[in-house]
């Protein structure tokens, strides 16, 4: 297993992002739209970066460091669309994306990694503490942090 850092250019940049579209994509985008929204993120910047676990080359499941995870809020950088493939999940898959999450942000100099979520009970455990509660265009989420320093 390996974790690596994806662009635009990458074989893998498709297959994520027609998952990511299957996941919540398709409520706020049509495919083509989608698509050309993903590849005019990921410009030659900090943020947003884009994660991919791979067994053999084979997409397994991937995670983003956002600068502000699509939401108005001042907090920065955010983790965010964590998602393991099904038949791959029950393996502790999402463990090695989020530490591997968190050990980016640390490499990047960032002081805290954030999140939404509305899980309960499970970022928790990475040491995430509930920070505050958010009305959004998409509703009232619960934004997490963690010390990084």
């Amino acid at each position: 297993m390996e974790i690596v850092k994806i662009n635009k250019e990458d074989s893998l940049f498709k297959e994520i992002v027609d998952i990511y579209f299957e996941w919540w994509g398709y409520k706020y985008f049509d495919n083509d739209s989608f698509y050309d929204y993903y590849k005019s993120v990921l410009e030659d910047k900090d943020l947003p970066r884009l994660y991919a676990l791979l067994d053999n080359n084979s997409l397994v499941g991937m995670y983003e460091l956002n600068d502000h995870d699509r939401i108005n809020v001042s907090e920065s950088p955010f983790l965010s669309n964590v998602f393991v493939k099904e038949e791959y999940r029950g393996n502790g898959y999402s463990r090695l994306l989020i530490n591997d999450a968190i050990k980016e942000a640390k490499d990047l100099g960032y002081e805290t990694l954030y999140l939404r979520s509305h899980h309960e009970n499970y970022y928790e455990k990475f040491g995430f503490v509930l920070l505050k509660e958010v009305e959004t265009n998409i509703g009232r989420k619960r934004i997490f942090g963690l010390k990084l320093i």
